[in-house]
Order: C-alpha cells, then structure tokens, then sequence
C-alpha cells in the first residue's frame, strides 16, 4: 500500500502498508490467525445515516465469523481478496474485478467516528485494520497476487449549486418581465413551447443517463479499449500513445489518430470511485491512486499550460472586460432608460436613434455594430455583463486583447447580419427592433469552443475539457430560452455563436498547433 503521511500511527496500532497491499512478513515467524471475531459495523456520518435507505445501503460490514467484507450488495470472502489498501484515510478492498471503498473521514463505529479531527485514524478502526490484514493472510496462498483490472464506467455528476443558481435566476428574470408587463403570462412565456423544451429537456438528460452508463473504458498491458453505446468500440494499442496530460481532475492520453479525454470524479472502478469529496476538496481513492501511478509506467507525462497564468494577463483580462462594461454602461445611461427616468412610450424611439437593429438595417449597415452597446431594460444590461464577466477573462488569456476585441466585435456584427438574413432565408418577419450585447457575448462563447478544436494547447486543459460539455449546453439553454420567451431575438444568439465559431479559423489564439507545452506554464 502506499504510504499514507496524513495518517502516522504507532506501528504497534497501524496495518502495514505495501505496494501490493499484501500484509508484510515478518522476519521472525507468521502472524498467529486473528482472534478476532463477531461482525464490525461502519456507518455513514450526517444526513445520510439518517436515511434508512441510504444507510443500509453505505453501510460496511466485516463479519470475522463469515469471512467476508460487504457493503450493500457486494460482499468479497476473505479468500478472494487481492488488494487492501489505506490511501489518505479512505479504505479500499479488492477482489480484482470489485471495490467496496469508503472514507473513513465521513463514517463511524460504536466507539466514534473512524477519522480523528487531525487527521489520523482512530484507534479501534486501526485495530479492525490490523485484525482483518491478519485474517485475509489466513485465507490467501502465498502465491503472488495479479493486479486489478483497470476497467472503468462513467458516471452523472450533479451540481446542485449549479442548478440552484440557474433556477434563482430563471426566476428573478420571468419575474421581472411577468411584473413589467402588467402580470400578463402569455406575454412573457410561450406556455406551448415551454412544454416542448421541458420534456426536449427531460429526454436529452435520460439519453445522456443511458450514455454514460453504457460506457466503458479498459485499460489494459496492451492498450486501452473504450466502449460506448450502440456497439461503439474504439481499439488503441499503447505503441499508438504519444503521451499523457494531466490537470486537475482532467485527464487526456493522445496519439497521432487517437485522443481519450476522462474525468475523475464521473469515474468509477468496479463499483468504487476513483475520486471521494471532502468538501470543496477531492482525494483519490485506492483504486483512483493505484491507476494514475499504473499509467505513468504507460506513458509519459506532457506538461500542460498553467490553469491561472501570470499576474499581469489576469490584470489585462480584468481591465479589458472594465472597458467594455463601462462602455454598455455609459451608452446606457445616455439612453436615457424607464428605469433611470425616461419615458417608456419614448423609449423604443430613442434607442432606434442611438443605432438599434430594425427590418431596414442592411440599408444602414451601421446598426449592426451600434446595437451591440444598447440594451432594452437594467436587468437586461446586467444578465449581459455578469456573463461578460464570467467569460470574457478567459477570451483575453487565451487570444490576447487585440484578437479578442476583434473577435468580440467581429462576431457581433457578423452575428447581428445573420439574424438579419434569417428571415429572408427561412422566412418570417424580422423583429422591429433588436438591441443587446448578447450576440456578440455568444461570439465569446463560440470563439471559446472553436479554440478548443483550432488550437487545443492553447486553452489549459481543465478549461477546454469544461469548454466541451460546458458551452453545447448553455447555447442549447439559451436557444431554448429564446424559443419559449416571445421578445428574445434567438437569431440574434445563434448568428453570434456560429460567426464566433467560424471566425476563430480566421482569427486563431497564438502559438503553434501541436507540440508539448505550447503557451508555457507548468502543469497546474
């Protein structure tokens, strides 16, 4: 077992630990056979040794009279079992094809929790320890003991918070406008199209359920086999590997034809998470540990640009995205809005003077720039400028001010043209007037994702790997916002990302398109 320096304990109280997680011989004569017997009980801390289900179902049973360790419904006998293992506090056991895994940070027995507040483990879990490395050398042939597979599947990671916010801001919007239009429904939501996104919605997340518990990765001493739904399978021998990055909870092993991106936390090994939280923090679990150290041996290790970067590429990020908001922020206040003391019925008026997007604009091609910088309502300008501040920073570390204001601009005008040829494409009417910089933010996010694919080195590798997942979802969101809210100019959104999209093949971030390393930074 690996050693564990969190957990120092006096060799008298502690199970020995070795790299194969076999009990050590000792130089004298064997370990006399535990007397141990009876069933020992592990149960989960906090609300979830409330829950009869869910306790039942965490529990961790050593029963020395069966000879056999279980949690839920999977029970290894002693006789079978290959690894146990302690890593950072949590407990692992290994059978070669199963893990029953638990940290001990967050159970408890009858004398008190399994962890103490400084972090080592308590005296009784330690005992248990000892007694059941004694009673697994019993049962096992001294023969040597093969490694685990390392055959991964993937899992659903659920970010409440995430979901929380999302809804908190949903609400302040719909309530917003439900006030602002003398509490008439049907002018704030199309009730129709609300069903259909709801249950589009619904069936998108059972798909990606089913996709993800149907795939699977394996790694083996000839290479990597990964298999997805519907008889998708994708072969990788090790001679094919160029190498491995590393960031975070990122991984991504490449070669010239082949690149396999994973995720940590969504991954689990034969029952047992690779990774356990504590809080905000994530600590590898034995067969998580036993794996990264497996696969340094199969590849080799490429440095990675560093996730924060230097101090002044923040500070030029920040006043970039200052200029910007003070910009909207100052057009704004010269509109002279309803809410800072215009008349509303004079209101439309005076934005189609500033420069708003109306049906004639390709006769005044000016409009598709001015609109960029007017907005209709305060809470208007700040949804667009709280997104700005969320994106905007990474858009200047990754191409630098001058590509990232072209492409901030170059995306909204050419964004701006699309919804404007929409109607004349598809049909339809377009809207009398179209103010906002949420083109041109969309131009971002497309810019974002289609970095990912130009230039991959360019974005650090935990942020392209969010970037993937992260921004399909939002601009779907966002469409399907604009399909069920009758005065938000979906066009408008969906020119902005597909010209931020084909303008970064234009307007690429610097550096080189492939080599290790390209940007510098260490690995973060």
């Amino acid at each position: 077992m690996p050693e564990n320096e969190e957990h120092q304990q006096p060799a008298a109280e502690t199970p020995s630990e070795t790299p194969s997680g076999t009990p050590p011989a000792t130089p004298s004569e064997p370990s006399p056979p535990s007397p141990r017997s009876g069933v020992v009980e592990y149960v989960p801390l906090g609300w979830r040794g409330m829950v009869p289900i869910l306790r039942s179902r965490r529990t961790v049973r050593i029963d020395f009279d069966r000879r056999v360790i279980s949690r839920g419904g999977a029970a290894i006998p002693f006789d079978r079992v290959r690894v146990a293992d302690v890593h950072v506090g949590i407990f692992g056991v290994s059978d070669g094809s199963r893990w029953i895994c638990f940290d001990s940070h967050a159970y408890g027995d009858r004398e008190g929790v399994l962890s103490l507040a400084d972090g080592r483990l308590s005296m009784s879990f330690s005992r248990d320890l000892l007694d059941l490395q004694r009673a697994i050398s019993t049962e096992r042939p001294d023969a040597p003991v093969p490694e685990p597979a390392h055959e991964f599947r993937y899992g659903i990671r659920v970010e409440i918070g995430t979901i929380v916010f999302s809804v908190v801001v949903l609400g302040i919007f719909f309530g917003y406008y439900y006030n602002q239009r003398g509490g008439q429904l049907e002018d704030v939501v199309d009730t129709g199209a609300l069903r259909i996104f709801g249950m589009a919605l619904i069936g998108a997340l059972a798909w990606l359920v089913f996709w993800r518990r149907s795939s699977r990765v394996r790694f083996d001493e000839s290479g990597i086999d990964q298999r997805r739904a519907f008889f998708f399978r994708r072969r990788c021998p090790w001679r094919e590997v160029d190498g491995l990055r590393m960031q975070g909870l990122e991984i991504e092993i490449e070669g010239p034809r082949f690149r396999l991106p994973l995720n940590l936390d969504i991954l689990s090994c034969g029952g047992g998470p690779v990774l356990f939280r504590r809080g905000i923090r994530r600590v590898l679990s034995p067969p998580g540990a036993r794996f990264l150290a497996w696969l340094r041996t199969k590849a080799e290790e490429r440095p990675e640009r560093s996730i924060f970067g230097s101090a002044l590429e923040r500070t030029v990020g920040r006043l970039w995205v200052l200029v910007i908001v003070v910009a909207n922020a100052w057009v704004f206040y010269l509109s002279e809005p309803p809410a800072i003391g215009g008349e509303p019925r004079f209101f439309d008026r005076r934005l189609e003077e500033l420069g708003a997007r109306t049906p004639d604009s390709f006769e005044e091609p000016w409009r598709f720039f001015t609109s960029l910088f007017l907005h209709g309502d305060l809470l208007h300008i700040g949804q667009n400028m709280l997104v700005l501040a969320a994106v905007a920073p990474w858009m200047v570390r990754i191409f630098g001010v001058v590509r990232s204001t072209v492409l901030y601009l170059g995306s909204g005008v050419v964004g701006n043209a699309l919804a404007q040829l929409a109607p004349l494409i598809f049909g339809g009417e377009p809207p009398e007037l179209s103010v906002g910089a949420s083109t041109a933010l969309m131009g971002i996010i497309g810019s974002l994702l289609g970095a990912v694919y130009r230039r991959r080195l360019s974005v650090p590798l935990a942020v392209r790997a969010r970037f993937r997942w992260a921004i399909p979802v939002m601009v779907l969101l966002t469409i399907g916002l604009g399909l069920t809210v009758p005065f938000i100019d979906d066009a408008a959104h969906l020119g902005g990302f597909i010209a931020g999209l084909g303008l970064v093949w234009v307007v690429p971030p610097p550096g080189r398109r492939r080599g290790g390393g390209e940007g510098g930074g260490a690995v973060g």
